[in-house]
């Protein structure tokens, strides 16, 4: 047996009482010995005084302060999915020009594949929001199976062409996009504010 099957009995088991296999891991595990003999220790019935319980109690009481409920999912859903149309429309000049847009093959397809992954972003983390929730694809997994497809997305739209002026034309579209991105991530914040980090190891990723 090994230190995570001890653990499994122990947390297991209601009466705590190890299987025969574990004797030898025990006789030879330090950090397992220690961790058996504490849980084995007499347990005692004495009652905490009621001046303990009445300081635990205004220790808990304290720091409650009143909370909103949470809003409904579909109300995060459809503050995210806003933000994402009105960063849209700003960086296409309204809904004249991406009506023009759409038409077009190869810009109409990509623009509905940034959709798609946006509201599979926004659905993961208004999931990550509430409570309870289940995720069908892994947080952790899904930004990097969505760049991965956007990758192969614009290769196969887009054929490989030499450009003479890469870095001015980029350079263009970064400072047109950074004040997009500015506005978005100040909208974003005005939604996301009201709710919670469940996840903080997930959200920093």
């Amino acid at each position: 047996m090994t230190c995570e099957d001890i653990n499994q009995s122990l947390t297991g088991s209601a009466t705590r009482r190890l299987p025969l296999e574990a004797e030898n891991h025990l006789r030879s595990c330090r950090s397992c010995r220690a961790l058996v003999a504490a849980l084995s220790g007499p347990i005692s019935e004495v009652s905490p005084s009621p001046a303990s319980l009445r300081f635990i109690e205004a220790s808990i009481a304290a720091d409650l302060r009143p909370v909103r409920p949470i809003a409904p999912g579909a109300w995060w859903f459809c503050g995210l999915m806003a933000v994402y149309f009105a960063a849209v429309l700003w960086g296409i000049s309204g809904w004249r020009a991406l009506v023009n847009v759409m038409r077009l093959p190869r810009t109409g397809t990509i623009l509905w594949c940034f959709a798609g992954t946006a509201g599979l972003l926004g659905n993961s983390l208004i999931k990550q929001i509430v409570p309870g929730s289940r995720h069908g694809i892994p947080p952790k997994l899904l930004h990097i199976a969505i760049m991965m497809f956007l990758t192969v997305a614009i290769a196969l739209l887009f054929p490989f062409q030499p450009e003479d002026h890469l870095w001015l034309d980029s350079w263009a579209c970064l400072r047109a996009g950074s004040g997009i991105a500015v506005l978005a991530a100040a909208l974003l914040w005005l939604v996301l504010r009201r709710g919670a980090v469940l996840f903080p190891a997930v959200t920093t990723t």
